[in-house]
């Protein structure tokens, strides 16, 4: 449970259970705040209880775990059932709106035993996932009961209650993200999301990095002191109008713990997989990423490193002798053909990108529009948690540039061509 108020659902269906049972009122006793059978009691834990620690528990229900930020609580749990003979934890929840929590990595986990893929077997792990299949119409009535199995069994939910709230949900602006996410058990990103995760899965594929060696690419770099992550990408071009992104991101070591509670749980084991440098002290320190950029600059081809002013004098002295670096305005006029020729390679699945915070960027990016049609892509406001979109600030103007490039090629080869007609 996240808030005590939550927890304490399951444990006022299990009192009334006991009140309305002869048999169970004769060994379980009811009090206020818990239920008691000899030396056993059953009570209700929330996550931001102060007395996790020493927990020695048979059994444990964890109801609607998409609402946890961290894993925290159950592996404090799960942990202190070392002891048990037959411990056994229920894990209750709908989908939700946050990818990079607990909850979805739960999810996909169970997804992959589910479907039987190798290195997931698990014989001590029981999954049921009631949900939309990929492609449904949620409002077909005929797909309904995938997501909900109990559809119209008396005391359950009915269709007709299911009819009203996907009425409902049509007439608010964030409605059919909530009746996807608690009627369907679609996970979705947040309503306010910019990409759908549905979309970004597209550019999640296999692909060898041993084949990068040698190939042109175009840098970009998106600089932070505390608070935002630094980010370095490099998209190369692989042909058809193919394109393949690596990410580099820096945070500040001192900072981690911090940034779990607030960013997202996942930046501890990222850094561990050397999906984020950790830099020493409370602010990131850039030599880590000049280091990195001049390693990348013997193996690839950098053709150009596009970089936004805001701290521009910090890297242009280090990295200038060396590459070409191009200024790039980030003004919401400048960022908007960029930004929407991204989106419209990302839709279009011609992008490959496997860094798993790229896909927590992504989810994290929502834009903004102005009178012209303009867009730019920024953090949404007044979020509980901290959003961060650098890697999707780099992405947008490495592969600008390298579309740029690509178009002055074409003309090239087009005025070579009319020479030779002539």
């Amino acid at each position: 449970m996240t808030k005590r108020d939550q927890a304490k659902i399951a444990f006022t269906n299990a009192k009334n259970t006991v009140r309305y049972s002869p048999v169970l009122s004769q060994f379980v006793h009811v009090h206020a705040q818990n239920l008691t059978c000899g030396d056993g009691k059953f009570e209700a834990l929330s996550s931001d209880s102060k007395v996790q620690d020493g927990l020695n528990p048979s059994c444990a229900i964890i109801d609607e775990y998409h609402a946890h930020k961290t894993d925290e609580l159950l592996n404090v749990i799960a942990s202190g059932m070392g002891a048990r003979e037959q411990p056994l934890i229920f894990i209750i929840t709908t989908a939700g709106h946050e990818l990079s929590n607990p909850c979805h990595e739960e999810y996909e986990r169970v997804c992959k035993m589910l479907e039987g893929a190798r290195g997931y077997e698990n014989d001590g792990y029981l999954g049921i996932i009631y949900e939309l299949d990929k492609g449904d119409d949620p409002a077909n009535e005929r797909n309904w009961v995938k997501a909900n199995p109990n559809l119209d069994v008396p005391g359950a939910l009915s269709t007709d209650e299911l009819r009203k709230a996907l009425k409902d949900a049509r007439q608010k602006s964030t409605g059919m993200a909530e009746f996807l996410t608690k009627r369907m058990d679609v996970w979705i990103n947040n309503a306010e999301t910019w990409i759908d995760d549905q979309h970004w899965s597209r550019c999640i594929r296999r692909f060898s990095e041993k084949k990068l060696p040698g190939l042109r690419c175009w840098g970009a770099i998106d600089l932070s002191k505390t608070t935002d992550f630094t980010a370095w990408t490099l998209y190369f071009l692989l042909g058809n109008g193919k394109m393949y992104a690596k990410h580099r991101f820096y945070i500040p070591r001192d900072m981690i713990e911090a940034r779990m509670k607030t960013d997202t749980y996942l930046i501890e084991k990222w850094v561990r997989d050397g999906y984020i440098t950790a830099t020493p002290g409370e602010t990131v320190d850039y030599a880590f990423m000049f280091e990195d950029i001049r390693k990348d600059a013997d193996i690839y081809d950098i053709q150009e490193i596009a970089y936004d002013r805001n701290l521009s004098s910090l890297i242009i002295a280090p990295l200038s002798d060396s590459f070409n670096m191009v200024e790039f305005n980030q003004g919401i006029a400048y960022m908007s053909e960029p930004s929407k020729a991204w989106e419209k390679a990302v839709t279009e699945g011609r992008i490959t990108d496997n860094n798993p915070v790229m896909r927590w960027m992504v989810s994290c990016a929502t834009i903004r529009t102005d009178p012209n049609d303009n867009i730019k892509v920024v953090k949404p406001p007044f979020t509980k948690s901290s959003r961060r979109i650098d890697g999707v600030i780099t992405s947008i103007m490495a592969m600008n540039r390298l579309e740029v490039a690509r178009g002055e090629q074409l003309r090239e080869e087009q005025m070579d061509i009319g020479s030779l007609i002539f």
